[in-house]
Parts: C-alpha cells; structure tokens; sequence
C-alpha cells in the first residue's frame, strides 16, 4: 500500500494509521575497539573512523596526555602510554577483551598499548595499523635512550605556553582571542614534538598479536612492511594506492574502513555474544532469522 499511494497526502495517511514496528539486526562483538588517532591528535578523520565502526562495534578513541603530562616522565612511548591507560582506567578495568587500531604514530603507541594490556591480562584480539612507519623512520636509533626533555619542564613552569596570553591580553579582547589560539598551537607543537621524539627511540618488542599493516603506496623506498615483521612475523599487508595523508580521505576511506571491517570480522568468528535486544548472527543462517 505504501510503495502505490499516487499521492504524499495518502502516504501520510497510511503512515498515521499504521503501527510501525522498526528492528535491526546487528554483529556485536564483546572487544572493544580502541581509535589511537595520529600525531595531530583527535581529528576529524578520527571521530569519522569511531562513527562508521560504532555501527556494529562499541569504539573509544583515546587522545594522548597534555605537554604538561608528558615532561613529568622520561619521555619513552612506554611511559606516554601509561598516562593514556591510566586516564581511561576506569573504562579498560571493566573491558577483557580488545581491538586496536592506530594511525601514524598512534600505530606505534597502539603496539605498546597492546603489550600493556596483555600484561594486564587482558585479551588483544586485534591490532591495525593504518600506515604506521616508525619502526624504520628517520632518525631511527635502536636501543637508545629516551628524548631528553628536561629543558620544556622549565618552558612550561615559567609559563611559556602563557606568556603569549598574559601579553597580548593588554591589547583588547580582539588580542586575547588570538593570544588564545595561540597558546593552544603551542601546546599543540610541543606534543608533537615529544611525540616525535618519543616514538624515533622506540623499540617495539615482540608480539604475537594478530596484526595487520594498511600500508599507502607513498614511501616505497622504505621496507614494505615498515619493518614490523621483525617483531610480528604473522603480519597481515593491505595496500593501497595513495599517499600518507589521503590514506584517511574519500574515496580511499571507504576502502579502509571495509578492510579494517574485514578482520574485525574474521576476529568476531567464534567470539560473537548475544545482548539483549540484539539478534547475533553469522554468514550462513540469514535464512534462518528470515524464517
């Protein structure tokens, strides 16, 4: 009746005396998957990522700590993600099972992520890296020692990412806005920085974590698994046609997030759980819910 009403005065009519009973059937899978996003922190692209995997996943994206909360360590991967463990504490205590996704540098930070937590006992299903290269970066030094940062403890208690805004406030509001934004790219500067640092004296340790590489096609000098399987032999390489940043763009997007979909899949075989008010289900028994 609804696909041949001639006009929308007699679908509205249909529509208003009629009980709509609206359902969906949804995969769900107990991990959750973990966003680490890249050195520019939570972008667009990022929270993208979240909203097109918290179709059929439960998501989080984690952010890294403030500059202020890296100088207090020594500056190592190990330690940066620490703090991001212990900020989202609260949240991981209550999780057992894990999938992790990285991209860039948070590729590297969600390598250490895993180990910490399989120390934690908790399990790592899955670990993506979406076109992480540090293992054979630039200025790639292995088994040196973390990025000495003891100079921005002293930027940073003497003020230096306020004194812009304690200067410019002078002027007038229209100073004091800009003054704002400026302060905010400092900071932001001086993570990358640490983070930079951090991650070019890394040695990832060995793992066994079912991973996979979605490597773009730029960097071809370089080794083509970035040198991750010298310490995950089992690595799974998805390529594509593109650059660095275009990796996280349409039309190259849409590839990634169905290949990520993918493994999440293969992952979810054997694994899935019913919820309430969820119908689970698996390639081969649609005829059975249509039934």
């Amino acid at each position: 009746d609804v696909l041949a009403c001639p006009t929308l005065d007699r679908l509205m009519d249909i529509v208003e005396k009629t009980k709509i009973i609206s359902f969906r059937l949804e995969a769900t899978h107990e991990a959750l998957v973990i966003i680490v996003p890249g050195i520019g922190g939570r972008t667009l692209e990022t929270e993208r990522l979240k909203t097109y995997l918290g179709i059929n996943y439960r998501s989080l994206i984690v952010d890294y700590p403030t500059p202020e909360e890296i100088v207090t360590t020594d500056g190592s991967v190990k330690e940066i993600t620490g703090l991001m463990l212990k900020k989202f504490d609260s949240i991981f205590s209550n999780e057992t099972r894990f999938c992790l996704l990285g991209h860039s540098l948070g590729g590297t930070i969600a390598w250490q992520m895993a180990q910490d937590l399989s120390k934690q006992g908790k399990e790592i299903d899955f670990l993506g890296l979406i076109d992480s290269r540090r293992p054979c970066g630039i200025n790639w030094k292995r088994g040196a020692k973390p990025a000495d940062v003891s100079w921005l403890r002293w930027s940073i208690h003497l003020g230096f990412c306020k004194l812009p805004f304690g200067v410019l406030r002078l002027i007038g509001g229209m100073a004091e806005y800009s003054s704002n934004r400026l302060r905010s790219r400092i900071a932001v500067s001086l993570r990358k920085h640490l983070l930079a640092r951090a991650a070019e004296n890394y040695v990832p340790p060995n793992s066994i974590v079912r991973t996979a590489l979605f490597r773009c096609s730029e960097h071809l000098d370089q080794s083509i698994d970035y040198g991750w399987r010298q310490y995950q032999p089992e690595l799974k390489l998805v390529s594509f046609e593109t650059t660095h940043a275009g990796i996280m763009q349409h039309p190259n997007f849409i590839q990634l997030c169905s290949n990520i979909e993918i493994s999440l899949r293969d992952v979810m075989r054997g694994v899935i759980v019913d919820q309430p008010g969820r119908v689970s289900f698996e390639v081969g028994i649609t005829e059975e819910i249509a039934a």
